[in-house]
C-alpha cells in the first residue's frame, strides 16, 4: 500500500486489520515509510504513524467544515442536478421536458393522485426518472417536497457526525440551516408548492384513501394512531405457532415503515363485538 494514511486514518483500525492479515500470512508493506508489517517493531511505530494520519483526518475534516460553513453564511448555493434542471456554470438552467413532468406530478396531487399512482402513470408512459430508471414512491416524494423547484435552496440538509466513519444524519437541529430564497428561475409556484405539502401531511386523506371493501371483518377500517395507515389483517409465524395480527406495515411495496405494535385479530375482533353488544342492549343509544 502507498502509506499508512491510505491504508486507514484510524488507528484502532490500522493496528486491528494489519494483526488479522498477519495472522493469516498476509504482509502489508508501506511503500511511503519503507516498513513491513512484518517486522516486530511495526506495532509501536503503526501507533504513532496511524496516530498522525488520523489526526490529519481530523484536521482535514474541520479544515472542509469551515470552508462549507463560510459558503453557507454567504448563501452560495452547491448547485447539482436534479430532475428538471441542468447545471451550467454552476447555476441552475431549466430542462423544458422534464420541468414539464415535474409539473404534471405537482398537478396530479393537487387533483387528488396519490402518489403511488403518479408512479404508475408516469411508468405506463414510458417516463424514466434522472437516473433513466422507473418512478418510485421515494423518488416522486423526493420532488413533490423538494423546495428547489419554487427557486429557493435550503443548504445543509444532512450533516457528517463522525470524520472516521463519514457518518451522515438528517440534520434534526444538529447544526445551523440557512434557506436561500430566489436562488435560481422557479418550476413551481410556491402556492402550489405550499398546497402540495398540507395534502402530503393530511393523512387522513391521502393514506386513508383505501378501498373498505375486503371479506375480513374490521380490515381497512381501522387506522393506526401512530402512522395513520388503514390496519391490514396478516398471518404470522406460520405452522403450528401461526396468529392472526393487525399491522400497519403490511403493505406491498411499502417504504415508511411504522414502530407502532401488532394488535392480536381476534382479540380487536372481540372487543368490537362486546361494544356492539353493549350499544344494543342500551335502548337509549339506539
Amino acid at each position: 500500500t502507498k502509506s499508512i494514511s491510505r491504508f486507514g486514518r484510524n488507528t484502532v483500525d490500522v493496528i486491528t486489520y494489519m494483526r488479522e492479515l498477519r495472522e493469516i500470512g498476509v504482509e502489508i508493506f508501506f511503500e511511503k515509510e519503507n516498513i513491513s508489517s512484518l517486522d516486530p517493531k511495526i506495532d509501536f511505530m503503526l501507533t504513532i504513524l496511524s496516530s498522525i494520519a488520523q489526526e490529519e483526518s481530523r484536521s482535514i475534516s474541520t479544515n472542509v467544515k469551515w470552508s462549507y460553513e463560510k459558503k453557507f453564511k454567504k448563501g452560495i448555493v452547491d448547485a447539482r442536478r436534479i430532475y428538471g434542471y441542468d447545471v451550467v456554470d454552476s447555476k441552475y438552467q431549466i430542462i423544458p421536458e422534464e420541468a414539464d413532468v415535474v409539473r404534471k406530478m405537482f398537478e396530479l396531487v393537487l387533483r387528488g393522485h396519490k402518489v403511488n399512482d403518479i408512479a404508475k402513470n408516469l411508468n405506463a408512459s414510458g417516463i424514466k426518472s434522472l437516473t433513466n430508471k422507473d418512478w418510485t414512491y421515494g423518488a416522486i416524494k423526493h420532488i413533490l417536497s423538494n423546495e428547489r423547484y419554487i427557486g429557493d435552496a435550503l443548504l445543509r440538509k444532512t450533516v457528517t457526525i463522525d470524520y472516521l466513519t463519514k457518518k451522515v444524519v438528517k440534520n434534526d437541529n444538529v447544526a445551523d440551516k440557512y434557506y436561500v430564497s430566489n436562488n435560481h428561475e422557479a418550476i413551481i409556484t410556491k402556492d402550489d408548492f405550499e398546497a402540495v405539502q398540507l395534502l402530503l401531511k393530511d393523512k387522513s386523506r391521502s393514506l386513508r384513501n383505501t378501498s373498505k371493501i375486503t371479506k375480513y371483518p374490521l380490515s381497512g377500517i381501522i387506522y393506526c394512531p401512530k402512522c395513520g395507515r388503514t390496519l391490514k389483517r396478516q398471518q404470522v409465524n406460520r405452522g403450528v405457532n401461526m396468529r392472526v395480527v393487525f399491522n400497519c406495515n403490511h403493505y406491498y411495496g411499502n417504504e415508511q415503515l411504522c414502530s407502532s405494535t401488532t394488535p392480536n385479530y381476534d382479540l380487536v375482533l372481540e372487543a368490537t363485538y362486546d361494544s356492539i353488544r353493549e350499544l344494543y342492549s342500551n335502548e337509549s343509544a339506539l
